[in-house]
């Protein structure tokens, strides 16, 4: 058949022919054929490609397809069957026909736009990243002002967790259309995936200057807050959201989270019943809700509720296993397998609900069966910690004795123990150190085989027996019970692992008690202290690793310290140091055993003095009504040649609370180190204190990544935050929260501050604090020694460290005149660790700016004294040689954060090569 194109030139060529009258005449009505049949033909396909639609509309695929074939039978390149076949297959996930589809699309229109896009998001689901990447280039070169080639591009490297690099290709985006909110909306998501979530916020602000009405991005910006634990600023944010669209049912959802979060139960559950009044078919607003009934230990509304969300949604299997939990709570154990068994027909590949059941059988006393299930989920999941502690601390049992009893609880009976005794292998660990410290055995645990209530067995391999004023705590660590019993036997209560409710204890590991006779169970597996009041209520359970300073490896034993506040000493395999805790379960601090004394000894007084000074630091407790609740401050830092804006919103109930708590306000340069390094301690790890560092360093951070600045411009901009602080003269101390507040820090605030942002950055520093002074500096490590001109300190493994002058506007190494008449006391408030080894930037270029410096300074004042005596030549001009130096050191002095800046106009201008050989009158 002849072309459309081709067809007409020919009629062209016969309008000028005298003799093609006839033929024109004749051509013109074969035109007119051909445009009658490619019409009805154009007809034929556009219908069969709407059958089609609808067939893939109904789900009704394969049929869909046969219908695009025949569309394509009839016209075999047009665009619109092939695109509609291609999605067809992408439905049915037989990608590779999808991309031979979209290939065939290319080959008629080579630069076909979504042809690409299509065979890239194709490529994408077959994980064959690379090509899609390919595909999505071809779309921004076909068309570089449309903003999917860049945004599809992007998607792939985030999944690929090139966070830099994606986040480049949304900017792209964002420059092609800058009102284009999906572009803000996914760089906002790589931001949260790198927990960049101040970045994340000013994406959502973006969104929301493009359109104040798109509710989503409040939503996302309210979440974002969530992830900084701002979960009441979220809550304002999530009541934008909702009067610009109450029927948003993400919004409310987000809302009753946050509201959980603050432990504001009540109206969390309001806030889940809103959602359900959008969405009753919903399942989050019903499971939310159990999760809330969860928390307030209201198990039977909980289980109430999660049958609502099993209404909705019956085929998740996390609902039977977060159900079965319930019921476990409820000691309803035969209704909590049926839920599991539930979980497990549904996905019979999820480890999760055969843990759960074999916990529940194990409580339940069906321990055989419980073996049989923790061992199908180790076999679908080899790491599950859970399931290989359980299923070993019953393998444990079993070995123990040939049949196991579960007596009832017979509190009038006494217990029978036998009285061989097993001599232990080797001595505790906690026997071997307390040894080692106090210079005396404990000898007080005795290692028994068996107890018996009316001979029937209830203790197996009993482990210890620890004896109190007026009772007898036996443990049987493999039988997993406690028994307590009067000193004639008789038994007062049994401590089981259901006896802490929710909170399950997995290994009775070692068990101790205070003159209070309040009993201290270590439970080494989940990692937990649990703690009974002498009655056998049971109080609290807190963990021993939620604080990574005193992080506990392998726990073998406790002991607790008595004295005017106790504390609790754990032993650990796994460190050379003793974990000291108080009994609310507040880390206070490691002993390293080799450096406790000279003679190795630590007497019972030495450690109850510590616990004292350890904890009469208390935390801020933050104001609840503060009015206004917020505050905002505004801050200018100049950095090399730049001024950058900083804006903090601050919480004024923080602000209120640190000013309350004036433990602190004290001039510790008056005090020893081992009166209130403690209490500095205790003030630096406040949770207000951690939270306002926190959000100072994300804001400097956020200018190093806009600025693209390197290390030392960075350590510049940190320096220069606190140097240009004013400086207030006071002895009160501030919080960095007041520091902002205030917009003013003294001395120790300065200190204190810059301290903890270039620990949080990464550095090895130390705190300097000068005795007899008002005088507090900072210490940073460096691999360079320096002449005289710089103040370096050493600690006791050479480790060399500059001085930082927190007060004002100074050089690295340039010493403050109010301390150099003293000697400072150099200390890690914070542990010395791999993440906190970074040294000085550049520290041969800052080494070279003071060095210089100090010799042209010397040259200045020789000059400023002999100028009148000094003669003038051709070649030495001591008048112009001074001004040169004074121009050039007036310019350093004004730049303390312009490292670069400084080292290039020193060298430059040569300044350290002025020879003094003037010639005298």
């Amino acid at each position: 058949m002849i072309g459309m194109e081709k067809y007409l030139k020919i009629l062209s060529s016969l309008k000028h022919n005298k003799n093609s009258t006839k033929i024109t005449r004749f051509c013109i009505v074969l035109l007119i054929f051909f445009l009658l049949f490619v019409s009805a033909y154009a007809d034929v396909v556009s219908d069969l490609n709407k059958k089609a639609s609808n067939l893939n509309k109904e789900g009704n695929y394969k049929e869909a397809l046969k219908v695009y074939d025949e569309a394509l039978k009839i016209d075999n390149i047009s665009t619109s069957s092939l695109f509609g076949k291609a999605e067809t297959y992408n439905k049915m996930k037989q990608f590779d026909n999808a991309i031979s589809t979209y290939e065939k699309i290319i080959s008629i229109e080579p630069k076909n736009f979504w042809a690409w896009s299509g065979k890239g998001n194709s490529l994408k689901n077959l994980e064959r990243y690379d090509e899609a990447i390919s595909a999505f280039e071809n779309m921004t070169i076909i068309n570089s002002s449309h903003v999917s080639g860049y945004q599809s591009k992007g998607g792939v490297l985030q999944k690929l967790k090139k966070y830099d690099e994606a986040i480049e290709e949304y900017d792209k985006a964002i420059k092609a259309d800058p009102k284009n909110i999906w572009s803000y909306s996914s760089k906002a998501g790589v931001y949260n995936e790198m927990k960049r979530y101040l970045d994340a916020i000013s994406m959502f602000d973006k969104m929301i200057e493009i359109n104040q009405s798109y509710y989503p991005a409040y939503t996302s910006k309210g979440d974002a807050l969530r992830s900084l634990k701002l979960d009441k600023n979220a809550l304002d944010v999530y009541d934008e959201a909702i009067k610009i669209n109450p029927d948003y049912i993400s919004t409310w959802l987000s809302k009753a989270a946050a509201l959980s979060t603050l432990k504001r139960y009540s109206e969390a559950l309001a806030a889940y019943d809103e959602a359900a009044k959008i969405n009753e078919s919903h399942p989050s607003p019903w499971s939310g809700k159990a999760s809330v009934y969860n928390q307030i230990k209201d198990y039977e509304k909980a289980a109430e509720a999660y049958d609502k969300a099993l209404v909705n949604d019956p085929n998740q299997t996390w609902l039977w296993t977060a159900k079965g939990n319930t019921l476990v709570n409820l000691e309803q154990y035969s209704k909590a397998v049926q839920s599991f068994d539930k979980a497990i027909s549904l996905n019979q590949s999820d480890a999760n609900p055969w843990v759960a059941k074999g916990k529940a059988l194990n409580q339940a006393g069906n321990y055989t069966e419980a073996l049989d299930a923790l061992n199908k989920a180790i076999i679908l999941n080899p790491n599950s910690t859970d399931a290989i502690k359980n299923r070993d601390n019953l393998l444990k049992l079993f070995d123990s004795c040939k049949s196991i009893c579960v007596p009832e609880k017979c509190p009038d009976h006494p217990v029978n123990v036998t009285e061989e005794v097993i001599p232990s292998e080797k001595p505790g660990l906690l026997d071997s150190i307390f040894t080692f410290i106090f210079g005396v055995k404990t000898d007080q645990n005795i290692q028994l085989k068996e107890a018996r209530i009316n001979n029937e067995l209830v203790m197996h391999a009993i482990k210890d027996i620890i004896r109190s004023d007026n009772s007898l705590i036996i443990t049987d660590k493999t039988a997993g019970k406690v028994l307590v019993t009067d000193l004639n036997g008789k038994v007062n209560f049994e401590l089981l692992p259901n006896s802490t409710g929710s909170d399950p204890i997995t290994e009775f590991t070692d068990i101790t008690i205070d003159n209070n006779g309040t009993i201290f169970i270590l439970d080494a597996i989940s990692n937990k202290i649990h703690i009974f009041d002498p009655t056998g209520t049971f109080v609290r359970s807190w963990e021993l690793d939620k604080n990574e300073e005193g992080k506990v490896k392998q726990p073998q034993s406790i002991s607790v310290i008595p004295g005017p506040i106790s504390i609790i000493i754990i032993a650990d395999a796994g460190k050379a140091t003793l974990p000291v805790y108080d009994t609310e379960g507040k880390y206070l601090e490691d002993i390293e055993i080799e450096s406790i004394s000279e003679s190795g000894q630590l007497s019972q007084l030495d450690l109850q003095k510590r616990s004292v000074l350890l904890t009469q630091y208390q935390n801020i407790i933050p104001d609840q009504n503060p009015n206004p609740s917020q505050a905002e401050r505004n801050f200018e830092i100049k950095n090399a040649n730049d001024i950058y804006q900083i804006n903090f919103i601050l919480e004024r109930g923080d602000y209120l609370g640190a000013q309350k708590n004036t433990v602190v306000d004290r001039n510790i340069n008056d005090e020893n180190p081992e009166d209130w390094l403690p209490v500095i301690q205790g003030m630096i790890q406040d949770p207000v204190f951690e939270k306002s560092v926190e959000q100072t360093f994300e804001k400097l951070d956020s200018i190093r990544r806009e600025k693209s600045l390197n290390d030392s411009e960075f350590f510049d901009l940190i320096t220069g935050f606190i140097q240009q602080l004013p400086l207030d003269k006071e002895n009160d101390v501030r919080y960095p929260i007041e520091v902002l507040h205030d917009k003013k820090a003294g001395s120790f605030d300065k200190a204190i501050f810059l301290y903890s942002l270039l620990y949080k950055a990464g550095y090895d520093v130390i705190f300097l604090s000068y005795p007899g002074t008002n005088h507090y500096a900072v210490g940073i490590k460096t691999d360079h020694g320096a002449d005289p001109s710089v103040i370096t300190f050493y600690n006791k493994d050479d480790t060399i460290y500059f001085y930082i002058n927190p007060e004002t506007a100074s050089f690295v190494g340039r010493i403050s005149p109010s301390a150099e008449s003293s000697d400072p006391f150099m200390i890690h408030l914070l542990p010395e660790d791999k993440e906190h080894a970074k040294i000085l930037p550049e520290s041969k270029i800052r080494l070279n700016i003071i060095e210089t410096l100090h010799q042209v300074n010397q040259k200045k004042e020789f000059l400023e004294q002999k100028i009148k005596t000094l003669v003038k030549t051709v070649q030495r001009n001591p008048q112009r040689d001074l001004d040169k130096i004074k121009t050039v050191t007036q310019f350093a002095e004004s730049q303390p954060w312009n490292t670069e800046g400084v080292y290039l106009r020193l060298k430059n201008s040569k300044v350290g090569d002025i020879s003094l050989n003037y010639g005298i009158k």
